[in-house]
């Protein structure tokens, strides 16, 4: 749960609610709240999953987050896999040799 004045979202535009079905189909929060009413809408969330079964909880909860964590893995691999043909780059090596390291 966010409030929109935190994302520096304005309240009505066409651009916000792209952002916000966005930030809520990938699971990254689950509700979008004014500033105005975060504290009751917190409150209510923390109330509503104290009342759930913690097994069961947790399994929809991870069930849930598998497709956003598989496409944050995704993208680590590749980030990876970039920053290393990156490091052993030939410009990088040029690089590295006239530097000197002072202690």
């Amino acid at each position: 749960m966010i409030s929109r004045k935190a994302m520096n979202w304005p309240d009505r535009s066409n651009k916000v609610k792209t952002r916000e079905s966005c930030a809520i189909k990938i699971g990254l929060v689950d509700k979008i709240c004014l500033e105005t009413h975060l504290q009751k809408c917190t409150e209510k969330a923390a109330r509503e999953f104290g009342e759930k079964d913690p097994a069961a909880f947790a399994s929809i909860k991870k069930l849930l987050g598998s497709q956003l964590a598989d496409a944050i893995k995704a993208r680590e691999k590749q980030s990876i896999l970039d920053f290393v043909d990156i490091w052993y780059s030939e410009q990088t090596w040029k690089n590295l040799q006239g530097k000197q390291i002072h202690s």
